[in-house]
C-alpha cells in the first residue's frame, strides 16, 4: 500500500525539516573522522560506564502509591530541588534511576519511566533524531535497562498501538506570537512571566510530554535495537499503525508541523524501508524550496548547508517553554526554530533570521580561517566547539568569561537560541575555544 505523506524524497536527496543525512546515511559526510551518526545505540553502555552518572536519589523514593504507576521520579522540574542545580550533571544524577531499583521494575514499567523522562527535551538539542536518542541512552540507564529487556520491543508497539493522539486545541496559544524569531532577552522575561502560572505550566507539560512521547516511541521503533527483534508479522503490523498515527496527527492542532516525525526518523536509520512504499503528493509537499547549498568561510572554503521548511509556531512555543522550565538558569533569547543550528549560528550567521542548517563546521578551523586558543577563552565573541566520540557534537559563542565562569550563546539543535554557563546545558565532552586566524 502507499503511503501519502509529507514529501522527504526531493531530486535524490532526503531533506528533512531537522537535519539531512548524504547518501552514505552520515551527518558529517565531508570529514572521516566525525562519527556522531555512525554512534549505535548498543555503545551506550560502554561510553555510559565510562562517565559513571551515579543516581543521587536513593531506591525508596522511587516506590509511588499511584494507581497509574509503581514508579515516580522523586526529583523533576517541579520540584524546589531541580531550581538549585547549576549543572546538567546534576540533573542526569538526579533522573537515574538507583541500580537496585532498576531490576525491579518490569518493562511496562520501564517504559512508563522512559516516557516520563524529565530531560527528555533534550533530544531535540542535537542534530538528528538519532544522535539525540543515542544520548538519551548515554545519560539514562532506564532506557538502556528497557532496550536490554527481550519483551520490550512487543511492549513498545504495543504502547504505541494504543497511543491516543488527542484533538485538544494545543495550549501553546498562551506564549504571544512575538516570541517567534525574535532574538531578545525580552523573550525570556515573557515567558518568565506565563511561566508563573501552574495550570498553564501543567497544561504545556501534559501537551509537550503526549507528542514528544509518541515521537520518542517512534525513535525506538525505529531503530535498528528495536526492530531486529520484531518478526515479519510485527514490523508489518508497526507499518500500519504508523501510518494510522500519521493519518490522526494531520487532524491535530497539537501535531501541526511534526505529524511526519516517524518517517524522518525511519530514514535517519536507514529503516524507511519497513513503514512501506513512500509517495508525494501535490497537497502534501511542503518541501519546496528545501534542498542544500553551500556558504564561505572566511579563507573562502565551501561548507555544505541545508534549508528547511519550518515546522510551525505551535511546535516552537511549546518546545521552547519546555527548556525554560527544564533549564530555569538558562536565558531564552530566541524560540525554536528548527531551520538554522548550533554551527550555524555560531560560525556563519549569529542572527535569527539565519536559514542554514550546518552539519559539519570543520572547515572553519582545517582551513586556517580560526585557531584554538585552548581549553578557556581569551575573548568575548570567541566560538567554542563541543567534541565527543571524535564528533563535533555543538557550537557556540563566547559571550562572557571570568575565571569561575564562562556564559556562552548558542542555538540548541532545532530547539531555542539560549545564553547559558558552558557546563550548564545538554551537551558534554571536550571544549575548544577559536579565534579569528
Amino acid at each position: 500500500m502507499k503511503r501519502k505523506i509529507i514529501s522527504m524524497l526531493l531530486m535524490g536527496s532526503v531533506i528533512f525539516s531537522m537535519v539531512t543525512y548524504n547518501n552514505a546515511g552520515k551527518v558529517y559526510g565531508e570529514s572521516e573522522n566525525l562519527d556522531v551518526a555512525e554512534w549505535n545505540l548498543s555503545e551506550a553502555t560502554e561510553i555510559a560506564a565510562e562517565a559513571h552518572i551515579e543516581a543521587s536519589t536513593s531506591a525508596d523514593e522511587w516506590i509511588s502509591d499511584s494507581e497509574e504507576s509503581s514508579f515516580e521520579y522523586p526529583i523533576n522540574s517541579d520540584s524546589s530541588e531541580w531550581a538549585q542545580y547549576e549543572t546538567h550533571d546534576e540533573m542526569l544524577a538526579a533522573c537515574t534511576v538507583p541500580d537496585e531499583m532498576l531490576v525491579e521494575m518490569s518493562t511496562e514499567d520501564l517504559i512508563n519511566i522512559v516516557l516520563k523522562y524529565p530531560l527528555l527535551c533534550d533530544i531535540f538539542a542535537y542534530d538528528s533524531y538519532k544522535e539525540g536518542l543515542f544520548e538519551l541512552a548515554v545519560n539514562f540507564n532506564g532506557l538502556r535497562e528497557l532496550l536490554n529487556r527481550e519483551n520490550g520491543a512487543e511492549l513498545l508497539l504495543e504502547r504505541y498501538a494504543n497511543y491516543e493522539i488527542s484533538t485538544q486545541e494545543s495550549i501553546s496559544q498562551v506564549i504571544p506570537d512575538e516570541i517567534i524569531n525574535e532574538e531578545t532577552e525580552q523573550v525570556d522575561e515573557v515567558l518568565n512571566q506565563i511561566l508563573e502560572d501552574d495550570e498553564t505550566v501543567q497544561a504545556l507539560e501534559e501537551e509537550f510530554n503526549e507528542v514528544s512521547g509518541v515521537q520518542l516511541l517512534e525513535m525506538l521503533l525505529t531503530s535498528d535495537e528495536i526492530l531486529s527483534d520484531l518478526d515479519a508479522d510485527k514490523q508489518e503490523e508497526f507499518s500500519e499503525i504508523a501510518y494510522e498515527k500519521y493519518c490522526e496527527k494531520q487532524e491535530s492542532d497539537l501535531y501541526e508541523g511534526v505529524e511526519d516525525t516517524v518517517y524522518q526518523i525511519a530514514e535517519e536509520n536507514e529503516n524507511l524501508d519497513v513503514l512501506g512504499e513512500v509517495t508525494r503528493t501535490e497537497e502534501d509537499d511542503i518541501a519546496s524550496g528545501s534542498g542544500t547549498t553551500y556558504v564561505k568561510t572566511p579563507k573562502g572554503s565551501s561548507v555544505q548547508v541545508i534549508t528547511s521548511s519550518y515546522k510551525g509556531a505551535t511546535w516552537a512555543k511549546n518546545v521552547t517553554a519546555q527548556y525554560k522550565l527544564k533549564y530555569p538558569y538558562a536565558s531564552v533569547l530566541a524560540s525554536a526554530d528548527n531551520r538554522y543550528n548550533c554551527h550555524s549560528y555560531a560560525w556563519y550567521s549569529a542572527s535569527t533570521s539565519n536559514r542554514y542548517w550546518m552539519n559539519n563546521p570543520s572547515k572553519y578551523t582545517s582551513d586556517g580561517s580560526y585557531k584554538s586558543v585552548g581549553s578557556k577563552p581569551t575573548a568575548s565573541g570567541q566560538k567554542v566547539r563541543w567534541v565527543l566520540n571524535g564528533g563535533i557534537l555543538h557550537s557556540g559563542i563566547v559571550y562572557s568569561y571570568t575565571s569561575s565562569k564562562i556564559t556562552i550563546t548558542s542555538k540548541w539543535g532545532q530547539a531555542p537560541l539560549m545564553r547559558h554557563s558552558a557546563t550548564y546545558s545538554p551537551y558534554a565532552g571536550t571544549r575548544t575555544y577559536y579565534k579569528r586566524a
